[in-house]
């Protein structure tokens, strides 16, 4: 009892002095943000319908936003790029997407969020993984470094094409996308 009560008496005596952090605790459970949305420039763009040309374009990331976290953070802007893994075009991708054949693109985007930490997560985006849901792409990854360093990464994306990009003649330049479930770190 005499030794509980000593470590006990440590503890207490170091916690206000910061020597013991109280944040590892918390960022040990992840968090689960039920807002997600943003705009992704594609670079080149994607060739339109009816192109035979293909290229491996680079999505970026811009305007991107996590909202309702739950646990040690509540919002998060994102910024990154992505490569798509193979080349491909509008034909390419929509037929693919639509025959629930995987388009993964991958890289690294940076988590910034409302407490001034970042996370940055090695990302995958899957177009075509959700059956027969060819607007719907999942996101998995693994955070590399900082808050949540270790921790799995999941969520489902809806997206969606102007009005003229791959079926009105021009290329698929950007997109804009919206959470369709929560995205969750753990």
């Amino acid at each position: 009892m005499q030794r509980f009560l000593r470590v006990f008496l440590a503890v207490a005596m170091l916690a206000p002095l910061g020597m013991i952090d109280a944040s590892a605790a918390g960022a040990a459970s992840g968090t689960t943000c039920q807002s997600l949305g943003g705009a992704a420039v594609l670079s080149p763009g994607l060739p339109a319908l009816g192109s035979t040309a293909v290229v491996r374009p680079i999505i970026s990331l811009s305007g991107a936003k996590l909202g309702g976290c739950r646990g040690p953070v509540t919002s998060a802007r994102a910024s990154g790029k992505l490569r798509f893994a193979k080349s491909s075009n509008c034909t390419r991708l929509i037929t693919q997407i639509t025959a629930n054949i995987k388009v993964a693109a991958t890289g690294t985007v940076i988590l910034t969020w409302n407490t001034h930490t970042t996370s940055q997560v090695a990302l995958t985006l899957a177009f075509g993984s959700v059956s027969n849901k060819p607007t719907l792409a999942t996101l998995t990854g693994t955070v590399t470094s900082g808050l949540f360093k270790g921790m799995k990464t999941t969520g489902t994306i809806e997206w969606s094409l102007g009005t003229t990009e791959c079926f009105g003649g021009a290329p698929l330049v950007s997109a804009a996308f919206s959470g369709f479930g929560p995205f969750v770190m753990n």
